[in-house]
């Protein structure tokens, strides 16, 4: 009778003494439902844990509850942080960002290549930060009018307005027909500023590229086109042959008036 309780003694020692380890759950934890792959838990039983979410360009995004030993370094390595792929020229940068909602701030902000490199500079975790992987987006856009993909454009620090507008599709240019001729305009507009930033012909916009800032959010893009019919050769000759066929036509009927006198 005495060696259940024993046994029991042991197994719960043992299981204390057991290394940290990841231990995904699948299922229920904690009496919520956890989708795979969405909640995981790394602490010794009866450790306090801190409880953090990781967002954006990870392997595993989530739900994890560490044990006090973890850093923020430590959560994105569970999260699978990979930063062995390399740049390729013109690559936006990846940023590590750590939010603190119960004090509404952003703690940390710095490119991947930066984070790993200054792990003194990580903000110690706290119940229910955020921590963010991504590409930082500088600016959001408005395209308007006439371009194929009219809409709100988010772009990094490598896309400048001329990008934007490609993004876009580029202006929205129906066929010509005959000797129709087309105008094309483009007006970049920064609120708050009374002049736009550029407002001329499309040509003149692609030549630009040197002398316009670099977007930023709020800023407007708006392409117009207007067409309108033109005049051929086979116009004027037409034209020409109606004037001359009224000139003879006035001059026949001044002679018979004469004539007649």
């Amino acid at each position: 009778m005495l060696l259940r309780p024993a046994l029991t003694a042991l197994v719960l020692a043992a299981a204390l003494a057991a290394p940290p380890a990841l231990a995904q759950t699948i299922g229920r934890v904690e009496g919520r439902e956890a989708t795979t792959g969405g909640y995981y838990v790394n602490a010794r039983p009866g450790e306090p844990t801190t409880r953090v979410y990781v967002w954006g360009g990870v392997q595993n995004p989530g739900v994890y509850e560490v044990g006090s030993g973890f850093d923020v370094q430590g959560v994105l390595s569970l999260a699978g942080l990979s930063v062995e792929a390399e740049q390729e020229p013109g690559d936006p940068e990846v940023y590590v960002r750590v939010y603190r909602p119960s004090e509404g701030r952003l703690l940390y902000n710095a490119p991947v290549s930066q984070f790993v490199v200054e792990p003194e500079a990580h903000p110690a975790l706290t119940e229910g930060d955020v921590l963010t992987v991504g590409v930082e987006a500088v600016a959001r856009v408005d395209v308007w009018g006439a371009v194929q993909q009219p809409g709100l454009y988010e772009v990094g620090p490598e896309v400048d307005a001329q990008g934007i507008l490609s993004l876009a599709g580029g202006p929205l240019l129906p066929p010509l027909f005959n000797n129709d001729k087309r105008e094309v305009t483009v007006r970049y507009v920064r609120p708050g500023l009374e002049e736009p930033l550029f407002e001329g012909a499309l040509d003149a916009f692609a030549r630009s590229r040197v002398s316009l800032p670099p977007p930023q959010d709020g800023d407007v893009i708006e392409v117009a086109v207007r067409q309108r019919s033109g005049t051929t050769f086979r116009d004027v000759i037409g034209i020409a042959g109606g004037v001359a066929g009224l000139v003879t036509a006035a001059v026949v009927i001044v002679s018979q008036l004469s004539g007649s006198n």
